[in-house]
C-alpha cells in the first residue's frame, strides 16, 4: 500500500512538474506576472512616458528616468516571456463576441513603456541595450498572432510599428551597427515571412468563433425573439435587431451558411498570393455584402476586411524592408551613416537657432526683408557667433534621405508642422551669412552657404506637408539671386559653379519643390479624414468623397487645412490659434489678412462639415492666404532659370 500510495504521489508530481514546466514556456505567464507588476505605475505617470514618446528629440526628465527605474520588474517579466516560444492565454473561444481580451490593452501600454526605455537608453549612448530591449518588443508583437483574433493580429501589427519607429530613431541617429542590427535581427527572422502576424489564421479563427458562436447564442428561435427585445445585441440598430429577432430558424441556418461560405471566399483571398487579386476579391466580397448579396449575417457582421488586408501586406513589406537595413548593416554592406536622417540634424539646428536672442533673431528677420541694407556690426557679430548652427545644416544637407515623419505631431491634418518655421529661419541666416560673405570678397564660403540651401531645398522637396513646397520655393528665388551675385564675383571660378550645380542636382524636376507630390498626400489624407467623419459613408458614398477631394487644388487643400487647424486649437486647453508663434513667423509667406478671413469663416463652415455638405464648402470664394495654384505654376520654369544659370557655357564652333 505504501509503495502505491508513493507511485501515486510521483506521478501526481511528474505531472505537476510538466504541466509546471509547460507554463514556464508560455509566453503569457511570464506576461501576466509584468501585469500585476505594471500596476505600481500610476495613470499620471502613464501618460508623462506616453508625452515622452511622442517627443523622441527630446532628452528625457528625471521624472521619466524615474518612471523607467520604476519598472525595472515590469521590464525583467516581459524579457522573459518575450524569450518564450509560444504565447497562449487559454481563451475561452465560447465566448464568441462576447470575449473580452484585456491583455491586448495591456501589452499596449508595457509595449510603449520599453519603446521609452529604448530611447533613454539611446539617448545615454546604451545602444546595445536599446537593442536589445526593442528585441523583445518585436517578439512581443509576433506572440499577439497566437490569439487568432483580428483584434490581436492588428494589435501585434501596431506595437511592432512602435518599435520600429524607434529602431529607426536609431538609424537615423546612425547609432546602430553589426552588434545591434544582430540582435534585431535574430528578433525578426522568428515571424512567418508570408504574414507576419498571423492575419490568415485571425480570419480563419474568426470564422470558426462567429459561426459555433452564433449557432448557439441565436440557433433556437424564442432566444432570437428574447434577444430582440433586450439589451444584449450584436448591432445597435433596433430595425436589424428586430429582424434578426424574427428570422424562422430555416432563415436563419439559411443566413449562417451563406455567412460561413462567404468567409471561406474571404479566407480564399488572404491566402492569395497575387496581392491586386486578394484586394480585387476582397472589395467584390465587401460590396456584395453591403447590398445584401450574402445573405443579412454577412451584411450585419462582415468586418472591413480590405484594410485587414492591406495591414497584412503593408506588414510584410515593412518588415521585408527593415530585415534588408539590418542585414546590410550586420554584413557591412552599408554604413551605419549611409542611414543617417538630415530631419535630425535640421532638428538641432532649429533648436539652437530658437535660442538666439530676440534682439538678434529681430535684427535677421529685418535683413531678410531688405537685404539690400548694409550688415552692421551686430548683425556680422550674429553671423559669425551663429556658426555651429551653419554646421548642423550643411552636415545634415549632405546626408542622403530626410525624413520629419517621425518628428512630427501624430494629428492628422496639420497647417503648419512644428519644424517649418524653423526651417524658414534657418534660410534666413543661410542668405544672410552668404551675404555678408559676398560683400567680404570671400565667394568661395558664400558659395558654400548657397549650396547647403539648394541641398536643403532638394530634401524639403520630398516632404509631404503642403507648407513645404512654399518655403523651399522662396529660398530658392532667393538663393538664386545671391548665386548670380556670387558667380559675377570676379575670384568665383568653375570649382565654384560645379559645386552649386551639384547641389541643384538633389532638386527634382519633374516635381519642382515637391507641390505636387505634397497635394496628391493631403488629397488622400484629407479624403480618409471626411470619410471617416460621414457616418454614411458606404461604399458609394465613400468613393464620392474621394472623387470630390481629387479636384481640389492647393489653395482649396489650403482652406480645408486652415478651417481643421482652428476647430482642433479651439477644442484645446488654452489655445490661442492668433498668437501662434510658428504661424507668425511664416507671414512673409502666408498671408495674414486672408489667414484671419479664412479663421473668421469657421463659426459658417463648421455645421457644414458636421452635416458633412462637402460640395456646399468648396463652391464658396476661398480668401487664397498661400497663392499655391499661382506659386506651383511658376515653380518649373524659376527652377529651369536656376538651372540654366549654373549649367556650363557651350563652346563656340570655331569657323574655318
Amino acid at each position: 500500500m505504501r509503495h502505491e500510495i508513493c507511485r501515486i504521489t510521483f506521478c501526481v508530481l511528474l505531472v505537476a512538474s510538466a504541466a509546471l514546466a509547460q507554463d514556464r514556456h508560455n509566453a503569457s505567464t511570464w506576461y501576466r506576472r509584468a501585469f500585476q507588476a505594471y500596476e505600481i505605475i500610476s495613470e499620471s505617470e502613464r501618460e508623462l512616458i506616453e508625452d515622452y514618446a511622442r517627443h523622441p528629440e527630446r532628452p528625457p526628465s528625471p521624472d521619466v528616468r524615474r518612471v523607467l527605474r520604476k519598472a525595472s520588474e515590469v521590464f525583467r517579466y516581459m524579457r522573459r516571456g518575450s524569450d518564450q516560444e509560444f504565447s497562449d492565454y487559454d481563451l475561452d473561444y465560447n465566448q464568441g463576441f462576447e470575449l473580452i481580451l484585456p491583455h491586448l490593452s495591456q501589452l499596449r501600454s508595457i509595449a510603449k513603456l520599453m519603446q521609452a526605455d529604448a530611447l533613454v537608453r539611446l539617448h545615454d549612448g546604451d545602444t546595445l541595450g536599446a537593442a536589445d530591449r526593442l528585441a523583445s518588443v518585436y517578439r512581443i508583437s509576433g506572440h499577439t498572432g497566437g490569439d487568432r483574433i483580428l483584434i490581436s493580429s492588428l494589435v501585434g501589427n501596431a506595437i511592432f510599428r512602435g518599435a520600429d519607429s524607434t529602431v529607426q530613431i536609431a538609424l537615423d541617429r546612425a547609432v546602430f551597427g553589426p552588434a545591434e542590427s544582430a540582435k534585431l535581427l535574430r528578433a525578426v527572422n522568428g515571424f512567418d515571412e508570408s504574414d507576419p502576424f498571423n492575419h490568415l489564421e485571425a480570419v480563419m479563427g474568426e470564422q470558426e468563433i462567429a459561426v459555433d458562436w452564433l449557432q448557439r447564442k441565436f440557433g433556437d428561435e424564442a432566444e432570437r425573439l428574447r434577444m430582440a427585445e433586450s439589451e444584449e445585441w450584436l448591432t445597435n440598430d433596433e430595425a436589424d435587431a428586430l429582424r434578426l429577432g424574427a428570422m424562422t430558424d430555416e432563415e436563419f441556418a439559411l443566413s449562417l451558411d451563406q455567412y460561413d461560405r462567404a468567409m471561406d471566399k474571404v479566407v480564399e483571398a488572404f491566402a492569395m498570393e497575387d496581392q491586386e487579386a486578394a484586394r480585387a476579391a476582397l472589395k467584390q466580397m465587401e460590396q456584395a455584402a453591403t447590398d445584401g448579396e450574402l445573405g443579412f449575417l454577412a451584411q450585419l457582421l462582415m468586418p472591413a476586411l480590405s484594410r485587414v488586408l492591406d495591414n497584412k501586406i503593408e506588414s510584410k513589406e515593412m518588415i521585408d524592408d527593415r530585415v534588408d537595413v539590418l542585414s546590410k548593416l550586420l554584413s557591412g554592406e552599408i554604413e551605419p551613416e549611409a542611414e543617417a536622417n538630415a530631419a535630425l540634424f535640421y532638428l538641432r539646428g532649429i533648436e539652437l537657432l530658437e535660442r538666439m536672442e530676440p534682439d538678434r533673431y529681430t535684427l535677421l528677420c529685418e535683413f531678410d526683408d531688405a537685404p539690400d541694407r548694409p550688415i552692421n556690426e551686430s548683425l556680422a557679430d550674429t553671423l559669425v557667433s551663429h556658426a555651429k548652427i551653419i554646421d548642423l545644416f550643411r552636415e545634415g544637407s549632405l546626408k542622403r534621405r530626410c525624413d520629419f515623419s517621425l518628428y512630427r505631431s501624430s494629428r492628422g491634418l496639420m497647417l503648419i508642422p512644428g519644424y517649418a518655421a524653423g526651417m524658414r529661419d534657418a534660410f534666413r541666416l543661410l542668405h544672410a551669412d552668404a551675404l555678408r560673405l559676398i560683400r567680404k570678397g570671400d565667394t568661395t564660403a558664400a558659395i558654400d552657404r548657397l549650396a547647403i540651401c539648394l541641398r536643403i531645398i532638394g530634401h524639403l522637396s520630398g516632404d509631404d506637408m503642403l507648407i513645404m513646397p512654399l518655403i523651399s520655393h522662396r529660398a530658392f528665388l532667393r538663393t538664386y539671386a545671391q548665386t548670380k551675385l556670387a558667380l559675377s564675383h570676379k575670384a568665383s571660378g568653375k570649382n565654384q559653379r560645379r559645386a552649386l550645380l551639384d547641389a541643384i542636382e538633389h532638386i527634382s524636376r519633374k516635381d519642382p519643390f515637391g507641390y505636387i507630390g505634397a497635394v496628391l498626400h493631403l488629397r488622400k489624407q484629407l479624403s480618409n479624414v471626411l470619410r471617416r467623419r460621414d457616418p454614411e459613408a458606404g461604399s458609394d458614398r465613400g468613393q464620392a468623397i474621394g472623387k470630390l477631394v481629387t479636384t481640389f487644388n492647393g489653395d482649396k487643400l489650403f482652406y480645408f487645412l486652415a478651417i481643421f487647424d482652428t476647430l482642433m486649437k479651439a477644442s484645446e486647453k488654452d489655445a490661442e490659434p492668433g498668437n501662434d508663434n510658428s504661424i507668425t513667423r511664416l507671414y512673409d509667406i502666408l498671408s495674414e489678412r486672408d489667414l484671419e478671413a479664412v479663421r473668421s469663416d469657421v463659426p459658417r463652415i463648421a455645421p457644414l462639415l458636421a452635416d458633412h455638405q462637402y460640395e456646399m464648402i468648396i463652391d464658396r470664394p476661398i480668401p487664397l492666404f498661400a497663392d499655391y495654384a499661382r506659386r506651383m505654376r511658376s515653380a518649373r520654369s524659376d527652377l529651369r532659370k536656376g538651372f540654366s544659370l549654373l549649367a556650363p557655357a557651350k563652346k563656340e564652333k570655331t569657323v574655318k
